[in-house]
């Protein structure tokens, strides 16, 4: 089977959710067959290290998207009924890739997120779109938590968002979607064949380790720009973290991620609270945690911060939303905000013997859920009732 994955950012580096999805469906489906891989590049990005990250794929296609010319697409976009995720990620130097990539005759197509779709001409092989999230649903939540134009930005995307996202599922062959949940999100039922593609972590990368956990560290990790880490960090610091430290004085909260900016250095300022920012390689930072938070209030998709915690056998506090998207998860303690989840997050610090049992559970089902070799099984068994490869 020969296969064209399409990619609104390169799959590397492993910073965002996106970039985390398309570097392991390309992996996905170099196992099923040959794969190639047109993804939109930026201006600071070295392709040099794109390739060297993604050695399984056969022929890589990086046209650079121009600094300035985001911009003018997002001011062309404003007066019609597009979406920005479309627009931004629009260019001839995409589309002049894509229609060289059809050249090699591809089986099936898979387009990573509605961002990717204007790409194809009409007349394409089988093609496939990765939903992956809801994002409808995520700007409809964040619309009513943002300031000034970024909260009028979230409220013209998310009126947008929805038909857009019906009009990718009209045109598919088939739609993919991270979780149940957000299957249920973009359309109740959604028509013609769809499947649930886990996100994945990858076991060489997520593993255990030498480091030993300090029972007075509570981990989070992520992307601090996005709306729904920003909500969370700040909810916890300002009404869940005093909880916490009343009952434990000395814990600390350690915050992991890019893009601090003034709101999340001023959080830092919290008694017990400490920006780490980024780190090359966020294993051996989970690794020294005695638990993670994942304090999710709004948002879609599934929350990879969790399982890499899990991965490294690291529990983790966590919402029902959270829980929701995950299933019947295991190696966590769910706890309602406020009181609920500082009450958890206590309960767990002062119980080593019950941190140890969730952290058995918590690898045990990353290894049963979430292992590439789950992704690889749900794509093939797609591709199969698709034609576009052989059963088995």
């Amino acid at each position: 089977m020969r296969s064209l994955l399409l990619c609104s950012r390169a799959p590397w580096p492993l910073h965002g959710g996106d970039r985390i999805r398309t570097w392991h469906l390309a992996r996905a489906l170099a196992d099923l067959g040959e794969v190639d891989v047109v993804a939109a590049l930026g201006p600071d990005e070295d392709p040099d290290a794109v390739r060297a990250a993604l050695p399984f794929v056969r022929r890589l296609h990086l046209p650079v998207l121009a600094r300035g010319g985001a911009a003018l697409r997002a001011l062309g976009a404003l007066p019609g009924d597009r979406p920005l995720q479309q627009a931004l990620y629009d260019s001839p130097a995409l589309r002049s890739a894509v229609q060289q990539a059809l050249g090699e005759r591809p089986d099936v197509v898979l387009a990573h997120l509605l961002r990717t779709v204007p790409w194809l001409p009409r007349d394409t092989p089988p093609l496939v779109v990765d939903v992956q999230d809801a994002l409808s649903q995520q700007y409809a939540s964040a619309a009513g938590r943002g300031h000034g134009w970024r909260r009028l930005a979230m409220t013209l995307e998310r009126r947008r968002l929805a038909p857009a996202e019906a009009a990718c599922v009209d045109r598919a062959d088939a739609t993919t979607f991270i979780s149940a949940r957000d299957a249920r999100a973009v359309l109740p039922s959604p028509p013609g064949r769809w499947a649930v593609l886990p996100a994945v972590v990858d076991p060489q990368a997520f593993g255990p380790g030498p480091e030993r956990p300090d029972p007075d560290v509570i981990g989070f990790v992520g992307q601090l720009r996005t709306a729904a880490n920003r909500d969370m960090l700040e909810h916890f610091v300002r009404r869940v973290f005093p909880l916490v430290r009343s009952a434990r004085r000395d814990v600390q909260l350690h915050i992991v991620g890019r893009g601090a900016d003034r709101a999340i250095r001023r959080l830092a300022r919290t008694p017990g609270v400490v920006l780490v920012g980024a780190v090359d390689d966020v294993a051996p930072t989970l690794r020294r945690c005695w638990l993670t938070i994942c304090p999710q209030r709004f948002g879609s998709g599934v929350q990879n911060k969790v399982l890499q915690s899990l991965a490294v056998g690291t529990p983790a506090v966590i919402t029902p939303v959270v829980a929701e998207a995950l299933g019947p998860v295991e190696g966590v303690q769910v706890g309602g905000l406020d009181r609920s989840f500082a009450m958890r997050t206590v309960e767990l610090l002062g119980d080593p013997d019950e941190r140890g049992r969730l952290s058995r559970a918590g690898q045990a089902f990353i290894a049963r859920q979430h292992h590439p070799s789950a992704l690889t099984a749900a794509l093939s068994d797609l591709l199969a009732a698709l034609g576009a490869s052989p059963p088995g």
